[in-house]
């Protein structure tokens, strides 16, 4: 068993979101613009990581604004 995976849910030429799983951390979902991580949230399992990064796709030039 790994100790990270990282898992990319979408990515576009300047932001990308990824999910990741840490032994120590659980899932987390991480949205990075512009190689800055702006936004990281704790989440329970993987679905409900993949569920969140696909909403944040739709949501994120209102989190920057």
């Amino acid at each position: 068993m790994r100790d990270l995976e990282v898992r990319t849910i979408w990515r576009t030429a300047a932001e990308h979101c990824e999910l990741v799983w840490s032994q120590f951390n659980g899932y987390r979902v991480r949205l990075w613009v512009r190689n800055s991580l702006i936004l990281e949230e704790t989440l329970g399992n993987a679905e409900d990581g993949m569920r969140r990064g696909w909403e944040l796709r739709n949501e994120w030039p209102v989190l920057v604004e």
